[in-house]
């Protein structure tokens, strides 16, 4: 009895205390995964035709223009934070690192911005830049046509760290992938560095390494011209497995869990397993895939040169949804939610609109009265 009042009391006392205690925050509501049907929520137009992918990090959108111009667009908001403006055309797009944002522009220069665009410095290399520059610990990465593959410094105003001599025109990477660098070259060879420039093993394939590698669970993927795409061990280089495709490969692989997604010259996407390198499923598209794929919440997103986005089970590769745009997609399609961007012309001005689609929640509206029933 006792024990029963000592726990009737205890109770009681919490719950009056609990009154007096300050209201808990407003916690955030929980991300919206992707769905289908889609809408176009809103757009917001910009000078200039977009150039490169949009490259989506923590809610931010970021994208290039052939003009010179780099945005940064708040995704929640639909809002441009800021715009930095190059001394001549940006022909890549955008890199996102540690310390802020990187450009590769005009005449072989180099651009560092701080995370609200403010530039910290521009270096020009003496070497022709024939890869993205991408920053990794402090350090800015980058291949070059003279076969040399180069690390700068970034505290020293991008003096050079240290370079290596690759053999042959570097047109691929840099990948940063536990502890190691690796790029790949026109002969096939594929590198893998340390971080202070020393070589941890190299694997060659017959083709040119031209599309970006990528890599997960201890895996580095690649795709060489000659129409192979091999998996080898990240720690020790040896291969895994190699497929051979129908086209080239004309994308960086997109891996995701068990699976590893790519996109081919032949128009087909390809979904083969990450183990074995075993087809899981493939998907035809309308039209030879030209922009970055994406995953989210199981589904692959695949677009082309064409107004529509179309979304693909992950696991079985069936036809989840699709959105067709006002107009061709000249970027995108990127998920942050609860918003999918893609990049459209402006069919109102000149210049070019990145347009937010969200999940259609609308009922579905009935067309007229229904039939009467006949008996």
């Amino acid at each position: 009895m006792r024990r029963f009042v000592a726990s009737l009391l205890a109770v009681v006392l919490a719950w009056a205390l609990s009154g007096c205690r300050p209201a808990r925050l407003n916690m955030a509501p929980r991300p919206e995964p992707l769905g289908f049907p889609l809408m176009e929520e809103s757009a917001l137009p910009f000078e200039g035709t977009a150039k490169g992918p949009v490259i989506v990090r923590y809610g931010t959108a970021y994208f290039s223009t052939e003009e010179g111009s780099l945005y940064s667009v708040d995704v929640l908001s639909r809002r441009i934070v800021w715009k930095f403006k190059a001394d001549g055309e940006i022909p890549a797009a955008p890199e996102i690192g540690e310390e802020g944002v990187l450009i590769r522009g005009a005449g072989n220069t180099i651009h560092v911005l701080d995370p609200d665009g403010r530039e910290i410095f521009e270096t020009i290399p003496a070497s022709p830049i024939t890869t993205a520059a991408r920053e990794f610990q402090g350090r800015i990465y980058f291949g070059c046509g003279n076969g040399r593959f180069m690390a700068l410094d970034i505290q020293k105003q991008g003096r050079p760290a240290w370079e290596y001599d690759a053999g042959a025109a570097v047109c691929s990477g840099p990948l940063f992938f536990g502890g190691l660098v690796i790029f790949g070259a026109v002969d096939g060879r594929v590198h893998a560095l340390d971080v202070q420039g020393k070589s941890v093993w190299t694997f060659g394939a017959r083709g040119a390494v031209r599309i970006d590698p990528a890599a997960a669970d201890g895996r580095v993927y690649f795709g060489t011209e000659d129409r192979y795409f091999y998996c080898l061990s990240a720690a020790t280089g040896k291969k895994k497995w190699v497929f051979r495709l129908a086209g080239t490969p004309v994308l960086p692989p997109v891996p995701a869990g068990q699976r590893v997604i790519l996109a081919a010259s032949d128009s087909v996407v390809y979904c083969l397993r990450a183990r074995s390198g075993e087809i899981a499923w493939w998907h035809p598209v309308p039209s030879r895939v030209v922009n970055g794929l994406s995953v989210a919440d199981g589904i692959v997103l695949v677009s082309s040169f064409s107004p529509e986005v179309v979304g693909l089970d992950l696991k079985a590769g069936y036809r989840t949804g699709s959105f067709r745009a006002a107009g061709d997609i000249q970027e995108g399609a990127q998920w942050s939610t609860p918003y999918l961007v893609i990049i459209v012309p402006d069919p109102v001005a000149a210049g070019e609109r990145l347009v937010f689609l969200k999940r259609d929640r609308r009922p579905v509206e009935a067309l007229g009265k229904p039939a009467a029933v006949r008996r």
